[in-house]
């Protein structure tokens, strides 16, 4: 039974809070089960080292996360400076 009272607003965080968040796809091919056992690796390998100082263990793992961006932001500016 839908409230009335309700604005079309709170009706649509209403759905989103009721959603299920997908958490993750099954990896597919051996790149996704590379990239998963690698991701999985790195963060025993940063659970391990920095233990109990979760403000440094957050800092390295936003850092690293940056560098994708990075690559690829790089990689689209050189082919663009290429086809000019």
């Amino acid at each position: 039974m839908v409230n009335k009272s309700l604005t079309p607003d709170d009706r649509a965080l209403n759905e989103e809070r009721d959603a299920e968040p997908v958490i993750h796809h099954e990896p597919r091919g051996f790149s996704d089960r590379f990239a998963l056992g690698f991701t999985k690796l790195l963060r025993v390998c940063a659970d391990t080292f920095f233990a109990r100082k979760y403000g440094h263990r957050a800092i390295v793992l936003e850092t690293v996360a940056a560098v994708p961006g990075m690559v690829g932001a790089t990689l689209q500016h050189l082919r663009c400076l290429r086809e000019m």
